[in-house]
């Protein structure tokens, strides 16, 4: 199977499990809710691929069922709440930083593939030195990033099934 093939089957096979489950089982919840305003006010880019992104649905699927199995019927509804926020913010840093690294590693592959004629002829003729290489693949990197960043994949509003092109 070609690296092309590959990641068109990729992209074919993304389920959206998480957000499926997310939106039918945690939508209306007052817990749904809670998170979504702490997140939208502490990490305001957490919807777009330079925040969570793709990974957006099973961060908030793994905090809600992990606040509801854990919480202590002791606790106040305060205290509560500063649980689940501390949680959030924890989590937040480790899948963002997750995300990233998986972006640059899909932004990398789809630079391989979108330009992978014109790149094999510049490292078979040698008409580009390795430095010049290595710049023209960052700016190819950061063009992508630009363009990629800023979409918001998953709309957690309402219901409702994310574009095929807001994946890399």
């Amino acid at each position: 199977m070609s690296k092309q093939e590959q990641y068109i089957n990729y992209k074919s096979n993304l389920e959206h499990s998480d957000y499926h489950d997310l939106m039918n089982i945690h939508f209306n919840t007052e817990v749904f809710a809670d998170v979504i305003d702490f997140i939208d006010l502490a990490f305001p880019k957490w919807r777009t691929h330079e925040g969570l992104g793709i990974f957006a649905p099973e961060f908030l699927k793994e905090i809600i069922e992990s606040f509801q199995y854990s919480t202590d019927e002791n606790e106040t509804s305060k205290e509560k709440l500063e649980h689940l926020y501390s949680e959030i913010t924890y989590s937040y840093i480790d899948k963002e930083y997750w995300n990233k690294d998986w972006t640059f590693k899909l932004i990398n592959k789809k630079i391989e593939l979108d330009h992978d004629e014109e790149l094999y002829d510049l490292e078979r003729d040698g008409n580009i030195p390795s430095v010049d290489y290595v710049a023209f693949i960052k700016i190819l990197q950061e063009k992508y990033m630009e363009e990629y960043h800023p979409i918001i994949p998953y709309n957690f509003d309402e219901y409702e099934y994310p574009n095929e092109g807001d994946f890399i």
